[in-house]
């Protein structure tokens, strides 16, 4: 969703429809749940994974650059 700010919301909708008799759409209820900071934190945790990932090749690397001066 982007809002009248300009600022974009990622939610999470659940909606329901109820019909009438007669089998026509009489009502739709639901909830919206705004997720944003759910989201940003997760793209951060794979953020951080794939620099962690990268400092242990790095650091595997090094020790191994080491014992081979040794």
């Amino acid at each position: 969703i982007v809002r009248r700010d300009g600022a974009t919301r990622v939610c999470r909708v659940h909606g329901e429809l109820a019909r009438g008799a007669d089998g026509r759409p009489a009502r739709l209820s639901g909830m919206l749940h705004d997720i944003t900071q759910i989201k940003a934190a997760e793209s951060r945790i794979l953020q951080l994974n794939r620099l962690y990932a990268t400092l242990s090749r790095c650091n595997v690397a090094m020790v191994r650059s080491r014992d081979e001066q040794e």
